[in-house]
């Protein structure tokens, strides 16, 4: 299914949204080319500023001199007349913000942009870092609605000490045919606690979010369920150690709501997450602490073609010093995640991804990935 591309990996310094979108049919109906739409794009919101690349590049100059403030939402549309990774990298660099699609390329080193830039119709950047969204097969005016819809506030909730370090996503896999299947999306934000007790070098959180839309194309293929896996991988690294994850099983709900923390007046996460319309959700909780394993299946009641469906699993993990075999001075933790969401289960298998993280007490980066 061609569309956003919403691949997104390596270290960023973003922020949480939310997602309301629409049938993916509906989005590609119209045949707009990037030059001729960049003056009809519409404004939903005032901070919303539209440049080509090479107004991009004029943008960035002006932001790194100090003679232009933000924040800006800034919609970069490709009319083929400058390079759209050129543009994207400049802007990110002169707002102080990490690319998620890899670092620039220069005289330092550094792995060289994703492909997916070059190619864009349109690249949406919010210079607070909320996000970063590359549209590839849609015209820029439904691009930039489906883009716009990405980049709001978050929901749930982090306290008592957790320090947001950067996230990976929006990754998305697709599974199904032309009439049929649908489409997964998945980030997964974390967050560090220092430990003030010799039995941890500190603390990760990382809360994932997931969401499933079906095809309305021809076969109506709503969402049937959805598997997210984190892994802390504590079957080979015994010093990562699983402390508390999220939710829990739960009955058939409209809303589930659950709390992952350190223990009482300690950091916390509260999340919250409902099904739209009618829908209903349950979950299953299939983890494997010993092993670091966090398994979380949502089965979908009632869901409908055409609408998103989300999932927010959590979990916490620490490092515990006195587990450490080789290196007494290791402040890194490693981190894998796993995705399915299936629409028809008859006729296709789940759409799938998977990437892995490591984890400082200061960043999130991209370690590998499907």
């Amino acid at each position: 299914m061609a569309g956003i591309r919403l691949v997104l990996p390596l270290a960023a310094l973003l922020m949480m949204v939310t997602m309301l979108v629409s049938a993916y049919t509906t989005l590609q109906a119209d045949n707009i080319d990037g030059a001729a739409a960049v003056d009809g794009l519409p404004f939903p919101e005032p901070g919303v500023v539209v440049v080509t690349p090479k107004e991009a590049l004029a943008l960035a100059g002006r932001l790194e001199a100090g003679a232009a403030e933000g924040p800006w939402l800034v919609a970069v549309v490709n009319d083929g007349g400058g390079s759209m990774a050129e543009a994207v990298a400049a802007l990110a660099r002169a707002a102080g913000l990490l690319l998620p699609l890899g670092r620039p390329a220069g005289p330092e080193g550094g792995a060289p942009l994703h492909p997916a830039l070059a190619g864009a119709r349109l690249v949406l950047l919010d210079l607070h870092g909320r996000g970063l969204v590359v549209v590839e097969g849609l015209p820029p005016v439904r691009g930039l609605e489906r883009a716009l819809s990405l980049v709001g506030p978050a929901g749930y909730t982090v306290s008592g000490g957790f320090r947001w370090i950067g996230y990976i996503g929006w990754v998305k896999a697709s599974a199904g045919g032309v009439n049929y299947g649908g489409d997964m999306m998945v980030r997964v934000d974390y967050y560090y606690a220092p430990s003030d007790s010799p039995a941890s070098l500190g603390f990760w959180l990382a809360v994932t979010r997931q969401i499933a839309v079906g095809d309305c194309a021809g076969l109506d293929t709503p969402p049937e369920w959805m598997t997210a896996e984190t892994d802390w991988m504590t079957r080979y690294w015994p010093a990562q150690v699983l402390v508390d994850w999220g939710p829990g099983n739960t009955p058939p709900a409209r809303t589930i709501s659950y709390t992952v923390s350190l223990g009482p007046g300690g950091p916390s996460a509260s999340i919250s997450y409902s099904a739209p319309l009618d829908s209903y959700m349950s979950a299953t909780d299939y983890s494997r602490p010993a092993d670091g394993r966090v398994v979380i299946r949502h089965e979908l009641h009632r869901a409908r073609c055409g609408v998103a469906y989300k999932a927010e699993p959590a979990s916490i993990a620490m490092l515990d010093p006195h587990r450490l075999r080789y290196d007494s001075s290791r402040t890194a933790m490693l981190v894998c995640h796993t995705f399915q969401a299936e629409f028809d289960r008859d006729a296709a298998p789940p759409a799938e991804t998977w990437f892995c993280a490591e984890l400082t007490p200061k960043s999130a980066d991209y370690f590998v990935g499907s």
